[in-house]
């Protein structure tokens, strides 16, 4: 297999259609509608409540983050990254940079919620030092599970 550099940046409204099929095809991630991501494509700027962050490979989306904000706080509402690219760090760089921008923002705490059944994000949000603060009964639909709700602090730089 061929190594590829990956590329982060932010989401562009002329993303709409990848995205829109990115999150289709990604078993967890949200089923928008159309006009919800427009909506969000549509808000970037230093005002914005939610920030989209795309992963690429020679052109090709491998993953995605959504980080939301509330007052002082931010959900990381999906997470998602192409199987195939699984495992090489690409959800812990969306993290990270995520988190930066929060940081910007005075942000200082986040949480998201995470399928029970989904060991392994369990472990990258566990050694990204994330904590369990609770459990969502039946959360989840299509199929019907529970969620560990789990929240970090988030440090400002100094």
């Amino acid at each position: 297999m061929i190594s590829h550099e990956i590329t982060l940046r932010s989401a562009e409204s002329t993303d709409l259609e990848r995205l829109l099929t990115f999150a289709y095809d990604s078993p967890g991630a949200p089923q928008w509608t159309r006009q919800t991501w427009q909506r969000v494509l549509g808000s970037a700027g230093s005002r914005a409540q939610r920030f989209i962050l795309v992963a690429e490979s020679a052109g090709e989306f491998v993953g995605f983050g959504v980080l939301g904000l509330a007052g002082d706080t931010a959900e990381l509402e999906s997470l998602a990254v192409r199987t195939a690219w699984r495992r090489r760090g690409i959800a812990r760089r969306l993290c990270h940079e995520l988190f930066a921008w929060a940081r910007t923002r005075g942000i200082s705490q986040i949480s998201l919620e995470v399928r029970v059944s989904n060991v392994a994000a369990h472990a990258l949000y566990k050694s990204l030092g994330f904590q369990v603060a609770g459990l969502r009964r039946a959360y989840y639909r299509d199929p019907e599970e529970d969620a560990l709700v789990m929240t970090r602090a988030l440090q400002q730089s100094s």
